[in-house]
């Protein structure tokens, strides 16, 4: 019986230690909490605000692999999607990159009006 009872007590002092640690964790999340590790990811609507564009020129761009985001929703017919905002500002650089500035087209000529 005396093996048994050591074996509880080693189990107990184990289990004080995880609890004293846990706490210990649990704390210093409390205490400092990371702004930034929470403002990183960002809503749809939120890129859309902070892009100027549409919510759903942002949904568009998830759907065509243009943008990562993440489902944290977890349903695949209604998805609540969370944006890194350094994925929405590699988005925007890339899609900068890509848009052109338009083309000079020269005099526009009217056959109706010839002041054109």
């Amino acid at each position: 019986m005396r093996h048994l009872s050591d074996m509880l007590d080693d189990i107990a002092k184990r289990q004080q230690s995880i609890d004293e640690k846990l706490t210990a964790v649990l704390s210093h999340l409390r205490n400092n909490k990371c702004e930034s590790a929470e403002a990183e990811w960002i809503s749809i609507k939120q890129a859309a605000h902070l892009a100027g564009i549409s919510e759903t020129s942002i949904r568009r761009a998830i759907r065509r692999g243009q943008l990562k985001a993440c489902n944290v929703g977890g349903s695949s017919r209604r998805p609540t999607w969370r944006i890194k905002r350094t994925d929405l500002q590699a988005f925007l650089e890339a899609d900068a990159a890509r848009s052109s500035p338009p083309k000079p087209r020269g005099k526009y000529r009217s056959r109706h009006f010839s002041d054109l």
